[in-house]
Parts: C-alpha cells; sequence; structure tokens
C-alpha cells in the first residue's frame, strides 16, 4: 500500500470533519434540552418567577392596605361613616371574590397546557435521540464502506468516495436541519410555557394604577364604590396564580414558598402604612399616596415585561430568529392565545361544557376535608376585615397619627419576622406528626391571639400615656399571625385536591371565603358600632385639635367611639377564632384519609 494511500484513508475529509462538528453540536444542545426538561417537570419551570412573585405579592399587599389605612382620612374629607367604609370594603371583596373563580380557571387551564406540552417535549426529545444513533450508524457503515475501497483503483474510489460523500452529506443536512429545527422550537415553546404567570402579573399592575389614578378625582361614596369594585377585579389574581404556581413544586418546600409570600406581602403593607400615615400624612395629601403607588404599579409592570416576557423569546434557542420575526410570532401570538382561554372559559356556560366541568370536579363534594377547609376559610376570615378599623380605633383612643402607624406596624413587623419561620416549622412538625401537626400549631396560635386580642382591646386604658402597652400586646399579635393559613390551609388544601384543579378550586373557596367573611366582617363591625354600641359620626375635627382644646364633651366622645369600635372588633374577632379552632380539630378525624384518597386518585 503506498504512502499516499494510507494518507488518505486515515486522514477525515473537510466534509466530514464538519459533519461530526455538527453532530457534537447538536449533541450538546439536546443535551441541554434534556436538562431543561428534567428541571422544568419537577419544579424548575416557574423558578425564576418566584422573585417576581414575591415582588408582585408585596405591591398587592400595598395596594390592598391602601384604603383600610385611611378610613380616618376618608371619614372627615368624603363624610363616609363606618358603615359606609364597611359596605366599600365589602363591595371590593366581593367583586375580588368573583374574579377570583375566572383567575382559577385560568391558571388551572394554563398548568394543564402547559404539563401536556412538557410531555409532548419530552417525547420529541427522545425520538431526536434515536435519530442521532441512527445518524451514528450511518456514518460508521459510511467509513466501513471506505475502508473497503482502499485496495480497489485510486480514480474509481475517489468517484464512489464523491458519490458516497455527496448522499452522505445531504442525508446529514437535512437530518441536522430538522433537528435544529425541533430544537429551537423545544426551547421556543418552554420560553412560551414560562411567561403566563409574569403576563397576568403584568396586566392587574396596570389595572391597580389606572384605578389609583381615577381615585385622585373621586368625590362621592357611589365613585369609591364603583372604582374599588374594578381593583377587587385587578386584585383577585393574586391567590389563584400563587396556588398555582407554587403548587408545582414539592410538598415539604411549599409552606416555606407560602410563608415567604406572607413576608413580602406584609412589608407590603407596612410599607403602605408607613408611607402614608408618616411620611405623606406629613408633608401630602392622600392624593399623592395614589399617584406614587400608581407609578409604583406602571413601573412594576414595566420590569416584568423587560426581564420576563420580553427576555423569554430571547433566550437560549431563540437568539436565531429575527427581532421583527420574533415579535410578531412571539409576543402577539401569546397576547392572541391567552385571549382564547378567556374566551373558551365563558364558552362552559354550554349545559354539555358545564356538565363535564361539574363531574371533573365531583370528587370534592365527597371530601369531607373540602368542606371544613371552605367554612373555616370563610369564619377565620371574618377577623382579618374586621380588623380594618384597628387604625381608625387607635387614633380614637387617643394616639397621633404617628404612635397609631408605630402601633398598628408594630404587628405586620413581628409577623413579617415570624414568617419565614411559620412555613419551616409547620413543615417540620408535619414531618414529625403527618396529618394533625399543621393543625395543631394553627390552634394553638389562634388561641393565643384570642387572649392578647382581649387584653388589647379591653384591658388597656385609654390615651397616648399607654402607648407603650399597645405597642407590646400588638406584636405579641402580630407573632401569631400566618400560621392558620400559611402553615396550614393553604399546604393541606394542595393535599386534598387533584394538582391540575388546585387553582380553580383555591378560587371557589376564595370566592366564600372572600364574600362571606367581608359580609360578617367589617360591614357588622360597622353596623354595630353605630347601631349598638353608640358611635357617633358627629365629629368633623381632627382629633389631634380635639385633644388638644381640652373640651370635655368632644373627650368623651372620642372614648365613646374607642369602645365602640373595640366592642364591635372583639365581637367580630374572638367569636370566628373560636369557632375556627374547632374546625382545625374536626380536620384532624378527616384529613388523613381525604390526603390518600386524592393520592389514589393521582395513580389511577
Amino acid at each position: 500500500m503506498s504512502v499516499g494511500t494510507v494518507s488518505t484513508a486515515s486522514t477525515p475529509s473537510k466534509s466530514h470533519r464538519s459533519r461530526s462538528e455538527s453532530y457534537q453540536k447538536l449533541k450538546e444542545e439536546k443535551d441541554f434540552a434534556t436538562t431543561s426538561f428534567e428541571s422544568d417537570t419537577n419544579d424548575g419551570l416557574y423558578r425564576k418567577l418566584i422573585p417576581s412573585l414575591y415582588a408582585y405579592s408585596s405591591l398587592h399587599g400595598c395596594i390592598d392596605q391602601l384604603i383600610p389605612t385611611n378610613y380616618k382620612f376618608l371619614e372627615s374629607s368624603i363624610g363616609l361613616s363606618p358603615k359606609s367604609l364597611g359596605m366599600l370594603t365589602f363591595a371590593q371583596k366581593f367583586t375580588q371574590g368573583l374574579f377570583t373563580i375566572i383567575s382559577g380557571i385560568i391558571c388551572d387551564r394554563q398548568i394543564s397546557a402547559t404539563n401536556k406540552q412538557l410531555e409532548n417535549n419530552h417525547k420529541n426529545l427522545i425520538s431526536l435521540e434515536e435519530g442521532d444513533r441512527d445518524s451514528e450508524f450511518a456514518q460508521v457503515s459510511y467509513r466501513n464502506v471506505e475502508d473497503e475501497n482502499q485496495s480497489g483503483n485510486r480514480i474509481e474510489r475517489e468517484s464512489e468516495y464523491g458519490e458516497e460523500e455527496y448522499e452522505a452529506r445531504s442525508l446529514s443536512s437535512r437530518s441536522e436541519a430538522s433537528e435544529k429545527s425541533q430544537l429551537l422550537q423545544y426551547s421556543e415553546d418552554i420560553n412560551f410555557l414560562r411567561i403566563w404567570p409574569a403576563y397576568f402579573m403584568m396586566v392587574t399592575t396596570i389595572g391597580w394604577g389606572m384605578v389609583m389614578i381615577s381615585m385622585i378625582f373621586a368625590s362621592s361614596f357611589l365613585q369609591m364604590l364603583t372604582l374599588l369594585c374594578f381593583m377587587g377585579a385587578f386584585l383577585s389574581l393574586m391567590g389563584p396564580l400563587t396556588q398555582s404556581v407554587i403548587g408545582t413544586f414539592n410538598n415539604i418546600g411549599r409552606s416555606e414558598h407560602f410563608g415567604n409570600l406572607f413576608l413580602s406581602q406584609n412589608i407590603g403593607r407596612l410599607f403602605c402604612i408607613s408611607a402614608t400615615a408618616n411620611i405623606m400624612g406629613h408633608y401630602f395629601d392622600f392624593t399623592w399616596a395614589l399617584l406614587t403607588f400608581s407609578f409604583l404599579s406602571f413601573l412594576f409592570s414595566i420590569f416584568l415585561y423587560k426581564s420576563c416576557i420580553e427576555h423569554a423569546f430571547q433566550q437560549k434557542g431563540g437568539k436565531t430568529l429575527h427581532r421583527k420575526i420574533l415579535s410578531y410570532t412571539g409576543e402577539h401570538a401569546y397576547i392572541v392565545h391567552i385571549s382564547m382561554q378567556i374566551r373558551e372559559i365563558f364558552s362552559k356556560l354550554s349545559y354539555g361544557k358545564l356538565k363535564d366541568f361539574i363531574h371533573d370536579y365531583s370528587y370534592v363534594i365527597s371530601n369531607k376535608s373540602a368542606w371544613l377547609m371552605l367554612v373555616m376559610g370563610i369564619v377565620n376570615g371574618i377577623p382579618r376585615h374586621s380588623l380594618n378599623f384597628t387604625m381608625m380605633w387607635l387614633q380614637y383612643c387617643g394616639l397621633s397619627p404617628l404612635l397609631a402607624t408605630t402601633v398598628y406596624s408594630s404587628s405586620w413587623i413581628s409577623a413579617i419576622l415570624i414568617s419565614p419561620f411559620v412555613g419551616k416549622a409547620s413543615d417540620y412538625i408535619e414531618s414529625i406528626y403527618p396529618w394533625i401537626g399543621r393543625q395543631a400549631l394553627a390552634q394553638t396560635a389562634i388561641l393565643l391571639r384570642i387572649i392578647f386580642m382581649i387584653i388589647l382591646l379591653r384591658y388597656i386604658p385609654w390615651g397616648s400615656h399607654y402607648f407603650f402597652y399597645y405597642l407590646v400586646v400588638s406584636i405579641l399579635i402580630g407573632f401569631m399571625a400566618g400560621w392558620p393559613g400559611v402553615g396550614a390551609s393553604r399546604p393541606i388544601l394542595c393535599q386534598i385536591v387533584l394538582p391540575h384543579h388546585r387553582a380553580t378550586l383555591f378560587a371557589m373557596f376564595s370566592l366564600f371565603e372572600t364574600i362571606g367573611s367581608a359580609i360578617f366582617g367589617a360591614p357588622i363591625v360597622g353596623l354595630l358600632a353605630q347601631n349598638y354600641f353608640g358611635y357617633d359620626s358627629s365629629l368633623k375635627k381632627e382629633i389631634g385639635e380635639i385633644i388638644s382644646s381640652d373640651n370635655l364633651h368632644a373627650l368623651q366622645t372620642l372614648q365613646l367611639n374607642a369602645n365602640a369600635l373595640a366592642n364591635s372588633m372583639l365581637i367580630m374577632t374572638v367569636i370566628p377564632w373560636i369557632l375556627t379552632i374547632a374546625l382545625f380539630g374536626l380536620l384532624r378525624l378527616t384529613y388523613k384519609q381525604d390526603q390518600n384518597g386524592n393520592n389514589q386518585a393521582i395513580l389511577s
């Protein structure tokens, strides 16, 4: 064998090297796609959105706290009585509960579509791996043919080599183009599936900003009522969205994420209280507060678009697309997709689809824990709405706006400090005492909160001299917050319903909870205070002016109003909390059986 022949046989051709490099590149891309799929099918699909979800929760808490913090301002500026203020709260919560159902259905449909798409992508990746093995086998066969022809005539072999090379190159090019197309489609699908929570958050934050700007021009009860109904609709996404997204994570880690959400929401509430009552209350009026928070809403929506929605189509796989083509095939198509999802929801009003919809969720009817959770949500939500009058009550107790804000915010601060430990402690107790640990922690926290609430509303004397007592008891009450909801109710709800029904059922529960607690919460407090405990709404002066004027009759009116609000809030907090403790006790008897039934339904 000549030297030239050996050299030709042992040295790879240029086309062969190019083809090998292409296969190696495709192999790396498939490894990347496979890794992405494995993380997506566990809990990695929405993990990058968690910081944005926490920020959204914080802003949500800030907006939700804006009106209750300024009850006294609305009473003096627009002339709203406690009954009118309670009706405003009810209107917002009622609308929020109704739209929570729609939000929950949309979120569940998106979760189901995501799971189906991931399964299809996984099948495509398997087919790509099989195609890669076939291509490697073709290359080996080609090398064998080349080796067999080495002993033949050099000219004849080169001619045959050229034909084989052309056929192999054509086959390789077609296979490579097909695999690149499928890998690119996979990357686009993953980015597409990731952005729907960010898109919903962006739309609702824009809605918050528009409603708050409109509130600047509101000057009557009817105008405020209408605007707060719109606000409730835009605030309805928070619960179903967080329930569906965090529901995709592992069971033991869910409470920690719910605790962090509770933490971020309390930070937002605290910021609202401090900004409106302290900073803006001294230097600006309520209008500047509305402008500030509307600006923050618009700013966050822009951040979501730039960091999540627009950026999602520019990651690996999407970089090869032209920017103009990307705009029309990505973002615009996604808007059309979401619009079709919303339209399909209302198509369920037809009898046939409604019947199928009810059949899918029929297993909840026989789920005793679900019914207990529903009643518990209504009962436990009443104190939360009743305590919207706390800031107003503290001012009637003789505390200045600064001191009242300090006491009120101290409860939120303590809740913020304890919230990271609520989820972890609940998960730890649940791992030691399955099926009863979460309920026991919730019952203990509620019992202690009842004791502290009675002390705060009944046994601390009137006047700013007792500011320290108000502060300490308020801090202790805040430490007991979050345990029933974050530590018990929401993780338990994830376990007793099917994964693709979590957002919808949470929305249904939230609907009854919001409407029921809104009816029996703030409106009943205002009604009891005015009609049964002698609340006098004739005072038009600022509380600070009344205290400094030493007007005995006006001071007695302040004390009368403080006692009226205290008695009303005491009734609407202690009684529901006692009922909640009893319901958690009943849940111990049903939770294990219903959780096992849910696991069997998933396996079947």
